[in-house]
């Protein structure tokens, strides 16, 4: 387990990260900046303030090379499954336009800038993945989180979740999915400076929002 002492640094330096990433994205809305510099810079600092602040996968239970090897390698694999079964989705025209790719959209997966999140949020004992991923149209950039199930031990996508865009005053980002299938993340305004709470739950055949709470103002906010 870490040290009391590394996880106040990684909690210190997720907020800071993740404050960061929404200032950048704030000053792109105001100015109409360019999307794709400024929305990956954010979304990088976003990304590494999730994966200071939030838990991922349980973590190997010896501090060992052998042990943080096999971790590596099944977040690779993961990786890999997430690439295919995208790919997959997109072969299929019904899935294909769920996702917004066709004309000349450029979608993308974001695996490597954002962590994917595992977990059972569909309660068939089976894990369960959620990747970002971002469709580049003419007009803008859209960020969306693609909702993967496994159907006999193969991921298949079943969803799709709107983030964001260039042009919106919002940005919705997941941290984790809890024991008991919630995903929990955060959902910035940034006209009016707030960040809210936000819990999705799986809901027969889609994530919907079940809650919101607006986070507490930092001190001498």
């Amino acid at each position: 387990m870490p040290e009391p002492q590394c996880v106040c640094i990684l909690t210190t330096a997720g907020l800071f990260f993740k404050q960061a990433g929404i200032f950048i994205l704030y000053i792109q809305y105001m100015k109409n900046s360019p999307v794709s510099l400024y929305t990956l810079c954010a979304f990088a600092g976003i990304s590494l303030a999730i994966a200071c602040q939030s838990p991922s996968r349980p973590q190997p239970a010896a501090d060992t090379p052998a042990a943080v090897n096999q971790e590596g390698n099944e977040y690779l694999d993961a990786m890999a499954e997430v690439v295919t079964a995208f790919d997959a989705a997109r072969s299929d025209t019904a899935l294909s336009k769920m996702i917004g790719s066709g004309g000349e959209n450029q979608v993308k997966l974001l695996t490597r800038e954002a962590p994917l999140l595992f977990g059972d949020f569909n309660a068939d004992n089976a894990e369960d993945i959620i990747s970002a991923y971002s469709v580049v149209t003419p007009q803008d950039e859209k960020l969306n989180y693609a909702v993967f199930q496994r159907d006999n031990g193969k991921l298949r996508l079943v969803h799709v979740v709107p983030r964001g865009t260039s042009e919106s005053k919002s940005l919705l980002t997941f941290h984790h999915i809890d024991e008991n299938g919630i995903i929990q993340g955060n959902e910035a305004e940034f006209e009016k400076g707030l960040i809210w709470d936000v819990r999705y739950k799986w809901q027969g055949s889609a994530l919907e929002e079940v809650s919101r709470m607006p986070q507490p103002a930092a001190p001498g906010s």
